[in-house]
Parts: structure tokens; sequence; C-alpha cells
């Protein structure tokens, strides 16, 4: 079967389509028993002309069975590991830098209590640079960016493998995409 570019939408409309069609047919194959001549003969065209666009639907709906049945659910259930453990993650960094801000904090006050000079503290202890700041939200960034294309790809249902290309699992839907192009 030739595989076509399918989205989930064309999918649906294909069922419905389906469902529509076998209704027609099967009442227009009704209605041709009781005529005769040209009525029947134009009758009977659009039955066949009806019954080909059937097929292409019939196509559509068997390739997104195939699809279903043949979808990664191991990587599926990896992306959906993943985009469950983001939120710890991302909790992990942001308390990673409250609890240097706070540690910074507390020596600089002890020390400043103790009679310590601005310039003698920060020989002493390294203030929390702005740039570890700033690596750190991006590091956010980036984990809200991958839990979004980890859920997208998870409910996609046809898990289309470019939404991975930015994850963890790229590597993993690399290995597969080409699994599949040389099948």
């Amino acid at each position: 079967m030739k595989t076509l570019n399918l989205s989930h939408t064309q999918f649906l409309a294909s069922q419905h389509a389906k469902a529509r069609l076998e209704k027609v047919i099967a009442a227009l194959d009704e209605a041709c028993e009781h005529l005769d001549g040209e009525p029947f003969v134009l009758a009977d065209d659009l039955i066949s002309y009806l019954k080909d666009d059937l097929d292409d639907h019939l196509k559509i709906i068997e390739q997104g069975e195939a699809r279903y049945s043949e979808r990664p659910e191991k990587l599926i259930s990896k992306a959906l590991g993943i985009f469950h453990g983001i939120p710890g993650e991302i909790n992990l960094i942001r308390s990673s830098i409250n609890h240097k801000k706070r540690l910074y904090e507390d020596k600089l006050q002890d020390l400043l209590k103790k009679g310590f000079t601005q310039a003698e503290i920060d020989k002493i202890i390294a203030p929390l640079g702005q740039a570890e700041i700033d690596e750190a939200n991006a590091e956010i960034e980036r984990l809200k960016s991958e839990s979004c294309d980890l859920l997208n790809f998870a409910s996609d249902v046809f898990w289309n493998l470019d939404r991975l290309k930015s994850t963890r699992l790229a590597a993993e839907a690399l290995a597969i995409e080409t699994k599949a192009e040389a099948a």
C-alpha cells in the first residue's frame, strides 16, 4: 500500500465519510431495483463513483489502523516517563539556585556580623553569578520546551517522530525512522 501523509483529522474524516457513503450506496442500490433504462445507468454510474470514493477512504482508514498497530509503544512510554519527570527536574534546578542564594546570604550576614568588609567577604565567598542564574533559567526553559514536545508526541495519534528531535529521545526516534526507511 502506498503510504499517505496522513493526519488524524483526515483519518477521522474518512471514518465519517465511510459511514455516510455506505448508507448512501445501500440506499441507491435499493432504489436501482425499481429503475430501468437511462435512470438505472445514471444511478449505477453514481454508485460506481461513490464506491471508488469509498475505496479511497477505506485505504486511509486501513493506513491509520496499520499505524496504530505499529505504534512505537516503548518510545511512547519513555516519552511519557520523561514528561512526568520534568517538573521534578525543574523544581530541583530552582531549589538548587535558591539554596545557593540562601547559603550565600547566610554566609554574608554571618561575616558582616563578624566585622568583615565587603571586599574581604568577596575574597572569602563568591556570590552567585548572573551567568549561573541565566544558565539555570535557560535549562528550565529547555525542559519546558522538551516537556511540550514529549506531550505533543505522545498525544499525536500518529506519533510523529519529528516531534522528538529536540528531546532526549532524538537518537531513538532517529533509529526508528532509519529502520522504517530501510524496510
